[in-house]
């Protein structure tokens, strides 16, 4: 991701750094398809904000 004055730009790579790395992709896969799989996958931890109002929430139940 660019951090620009102006615009901000997404750069989304396509290609294999080898080999060893294949993927089942079809070679013809767009950029659209790979960034909606990286946009849907969550693996930040929740932030201490979020932990509290998620426990004060499990609680009042």
């Amino acid at each position: 991701m660019s951090c620009g004055r102006e615009s901000n730009i997404a750069y989304v790579a396509l290609d294999q750094p080898d080999d060893s790395h294949s993927t089942s992709e079809p070679d013809d896969v767009t950029a659209r398809p790979v960034l909606f799989g990286v946009l849907q996958h969550s693996g930040a931890s929740m932030s201490a904000h979020q932990t509290i109002e998620a426990e004060y929430a499990r609680s009042r139940r």
